[in-house]
């Protein structure tokens, strides 16, 4: 679910390894590219499996974000880039943990920009990522139902899984997501919405110093490193880094404040500071082509699009910036690969047709997906499905409020067993976050926030 936001060039390092090859497994299985011609060219899909302390586990597989992320974002680091026991690692002791680098991505049969040509780019969609989902449960995992979590992107595809194969789903989590390519064309809104509720709710007044801090850098009034030119817009696509978290919400209502306060910034500064460094060494960021595949035949719509003509002016984030920044570059992939026509993700008018009992998990805070959409989601699906508003989440609350999130999950994953009560975490009270806010944490947020959001809102 992503698109290109000129998010500056900071390095992405790619972790590739086991976390403990001792409880770990891995492989991969061949699939045909497109599954209308078995007989034809073929795709390697990597999968890996933590293993079950149960000696008969169920099975559950973890769908990730993106399209173009991998695996790895379930994987947990510390700050020296090593692992720790994985976000999920709770659920060990009765599921097997399925994980799978989706096609065209990771160490799966890779897409790249000189081997578009030679393949058949509309089979890098959502449909054969779910088909090859069901070869992985037939063939790897071996059981008649899997539960499935998709995160993002990810729960895109483990809804349309619910749909496609409904057969095959003993329980579902919709994590952080949306039913239909129309939180694409209206991203702009939700992020300015977003920020509204911020203001109402959080962070009292980050919408006027988000105003002031545009109309300084329109002015010039900002001071920068030398060198650096910044307009509203590429700012505004900057600051995008920072909603894929609370903590990096705080961080960009630090960042504005002081913009409005006096046209300077530390904040900013660091952060372009990082992106120089970066730039200087060579480091190369950007949109995948399986990103730009998905998003060109899947969620660009362009009906949509121009209806948008007529709808008011929302801000900061709006339609001006929108057409900058979001629909050119694909538009520019369509053509140049010849991507003709369109199959929309749209699963608004069949969500009834989910089967599974069903959870859906927001954040409070996610600005790319906002909560709106988990409640669309289940009105439709309805049969009892669930929904669990996760208070100052943003886009990713199984790693933002990891105890309480998968210990949630766990109790609908498991609804024979008992449990202790699952406790909200205590609400941090937004002004006294500010003032504990350290130089690391906003290196340390900006760029893990380019990470997840090159695989939510692309890089460039």
């Amino acid at each position: 679910m992503v698109f290109c936001l000129l998010l500056g060039a900071v390095a992405v390092v790619a972790r590739a390894g086991i976390p403990d090859p001792k409880i770990y497994r891995w492989g991969k299985i061949e699939v045909p590219e497109n599954y209308d011609q078995p007989d034809g060219r073929k795709l390697q899909i990597y999968w890996e499996k933590l293993t079950s302390t149960n000696p008969q586990p169920k099975a559950l597989v973890l769908i990730n974000g993106g399209p173009g992320s991998t695996h790895e974002s379930f994987h947990k680091f510390n700050a020296q880039g090593g692992f720790e026991k994985d976000y999920f690692h709770a659920l060990r002791d009765e599921f097997e943990i399925y994980l799978f680098d989706q096609r065209g991505n990771g160490q799966s049969s890779r897409l790249s920009f000189k081997t578009c040509s030679q393949v058949d780019l509309k089979q890098y969609g959502t449909v054969n990522i779910c088909r090859d989902i069901e070869e992985l449960r037939r063939r790897v995992i071996r059981q008649p139902k899997i539960a499935v979590l998709g995160e993002s992107y990810g729960g895109m595809v483990a809804l349309s899984y619910a749909v496609y194969f409904p057969g095959s789903v003993s329980r579902l989590v919709l994590h952080d997501t949306s039913p239909s390519f129309r939180y694409f064309t209206h991203l702009y809104q939700n992020f300015s919405n977003s920020l509204a509720n911020l203001d109402a709710k959080e962070f009292p007044g980050i919408r006027k110093n988000f105003r002031m801090a545009l109309r300084r850098l329109g002015e010039g009034s900002v001071s920068l490193p030398a060198g650096v030119v910044l307009t509203p817009n590429d700012f505004l696509s900057k600051c995008l880094v920072f909603t894929y978290s609370f903590r990096g919400l705080t961080i960009l209502a630090r960042m504005v404040g002081e913009m409005a306060a006096d046209g300077r910034s530390k904040v900013l500064n660091s952060i372009l500071d990082v992106d120089r460094r970066q730039q200087a060494d060579g480091a190369e960021s950007g949109p995948s082509p399986t990103l730009l595949s998905v998003q060109a035949m899947e969620m660009l719509h362009e009906p949509t699009v121009a209806e948008l003509e007529g709808v008011p002016a929302y801000d900061p984030w709006n339609l001006p910036w929108a057409k900058e920044k979001m629909f050119p570059l694909r538009r520019a992939f369509r053509q140049d690969a010849g991507l003709d026509g369109f199959a929309p993700y749209d699963l608004t008018g069949r969500l009834g047709e989910v089967t599974a009992p069903t959870l859906v998990i927001v954040g409070s805070c996610d600005f790319v997906c906002p909560p709106v959409y988990a409640r669309q989601m289940q009105k439709g699906i309805g049969n009892g499905c669930r929904l669990l508003v996760v208070d100052q989440a943003a886009h990713g609350a199984f790693a933002e409020k990891q105890d309480y999130t998968v210990g949630a999950i766990k109790a609908f994953l498991l609804p024979d067993r008992q449990f202790a009560d699952v406790c909200p975490p205590a609400r941090v009270d937004g002004p006294a976050a500010q003032k504990i806010l350290r130089h690391s944490d906003v290196l340390d947020s900006y760029i893990e926030g380019t990470r997840r959001l090159r695989g939510i809102l692309g890089g460039n």
